[in-house]
C-alpha cells in the first residue's frame, strides 16, 4: 500500500518456488480503507475480502458479493473451513457491539488456545465502533463529553445511550401500532370520496321569480345631482347693495351687513366689495387679523364734511 493511502495490491506468494501473482487491486482517488481481517482465504484457498459498490461496502466471497446494499461490512472477524465470521450494520446507531463480543468470546471458547493478536485486533476494533457509534448518537455534544473526567464520561454516554434505548423501544411500538393499524385512517376534515350532501331548496313560486327577474331588467331612475349643484348669485346684486348702504350710512360693518346670508352668497358678496374698492368707491379698514372689516366712503369725501362741520 502507497504512503497516500490511495492503492492497495494483495499478492499470493508460492512458498516453493516463491513466484508472486497479483491477485486484486484496490485504488481510490481520496483514501483507501482498511478492514480488519481483510482479505482471508478459507479453507480451500478461496479469497474472501470486501468491495465498495453502490455506496455499501460489501463481503465478496470468490469474486462473488454475498451482502445485500445497504449492509455495511465492518470487518471480517474469522474464517473458519468455509464459514466467514463478519460484522456489518445499516447505520452506526444499529451497531450492536454487545452481541460482538459474545460471539467472539463463543469462538474463543471453541478454540483450545487464545489468540492475542486477534483479541488485540479486536478491542481496537469495539474501540472504534464504539467511538464511532457515540459520535453518531451524539454529534453535536462531542465535545461536551470530551471535557468530562473517563469515569464521568462513561456515565453520561451510559445515561444517553439507556435513553436512546428508550426512544428506539418507543419508535418500534410505534411502528407496531401503525402496521397493524394499516387500514384505518384518520383526518379531522371530510373524507375527499366521501358522497357529497345533496343541497335541498325550499320550494320556489316561478311567478313570483318572474316579477323579481322583471323588477332587475327595469333601468332605474336618473339620479338627479341639481341639489349638488353650487347657485352663485349675481354680483351686481351686491354691488348695488352697497351703494344704497353707503348713500344712507357713511360706514356699516361688513361682517353685520352679510350675516344671515349662505356662504356662496358671502363669498360673492366679499367680491362685490373688492370691486368697490377697486373702483374707488369705499374704503376698507381692519384693525386686526379676521377682525371685523369696517366699510366706509372714500377719504376725498368725507375730509370736506369734515372740514365745514369743524368750521
Amino acid at each position: 500500500m502507497s504512503r497516500d493511502w490511495n492503492e492497495t495490491v494483495t499478492v499470493t506468494i508460492d512458498p516453493t518456488t516463491g513466484e508472486t501473482e497479483v491477485t486484486y487491486e484496490e485504488t481510490d482517488p481520496d483514501w483507501v480503507d482498511i478492514v480488519s481481517g481483510a482479505p482471508s482465504h478459507t479453507t480451500s484457498g478461496t479469497l474472501v475480502r470486501t468491495i465498495d459498490h453502490n455506496d455499501t461496502r460489501k463481503l465478496m466471497v470468490a469474486e462473488k458479493t454475498v451482502t445485500p446494499d445497504g449492509l455495511q461490512v465492518r470487518a471480517i472477524l474469522d474464517v473458519d473451513d468455509d464459514t466467514v465470521l463478519f460484522s456489518a450494520s445499516t447505520e452506526p446507531a444499529e451497531i450492536d457491539v454487545a452481541s460482538i463480543v459474545v460471539a467472539f468470546v463463543e469462538h474463543l471458547t471453541a478454540r483450545d488456545e487464545v489468540d492475542l493478536d486477534a483479541c488485540g485486533e479486536f478491542l481496537v476494533l469495539i474501540a472504534a465502533l464504539l467511538e464511532l457509534k457515540a459520535r453518531h448518537l451524539f454529534p453535536d455534544e462531542s465535545a461536551e463529553l470530551s471535557e468530562l473526567e473517563p469515569e464521568e464520561a462513561a456515565e453520561e454516554l451510559a445515561r444517553r445511550l439507556a435513553e436512546y434505548r428508550r426512544m428506539k423501544d418507543a419508535a418500534g411500538w410505534l411502528r407496531e401500532r401503525m402496521a397493524a393499524e394499516r387500514d384505518r385512517y384518520f383526518r379531522l376534515g371530510p373524507a375527499p370520496l366521501a358522497p357529497r350532501a345533496e343541497r335541498r331548496l325550499a320550494p320556489q313560486d316561478p311567478v313570483a321569480l318572474a316579477r323579481a327577474l322583471e323588477g332587475l331588467a327595469i333601468p332605474p331612475p336618473k339620479v338627479s345631482l341639481s341639489h349638488m349643484a353650487l347657485r352663485f348669485p349675481p354680483v351686481t346684486q351686491f354691488l348695488e347693495r352697497f351703494r344704497a348702504v353707503l348713500r344712507r350710512r357713511r360706514a356699516f360693518d361688513f361682517d353685520g351687513e352679510v350675516s344671515g346670508l349662505s356662504r356662496v352668497e358671502q363669498a360673492v358678496a366679499f367680491l362685490a366689495l373688492l370691486e368697490l374698492r377697486k373702483a374707488g368707491e369705499l374704503s376698507l379698514a381692519q384693525s386686526a387679523p379676521f377682525a371685523p372689516i369696517r366699510v366706509s366712503r372714500p377719504e376725498h369725501e368725507r375730509i370736506p364734511q369734515w372740514t365745514v362741520r369743524s368750521a
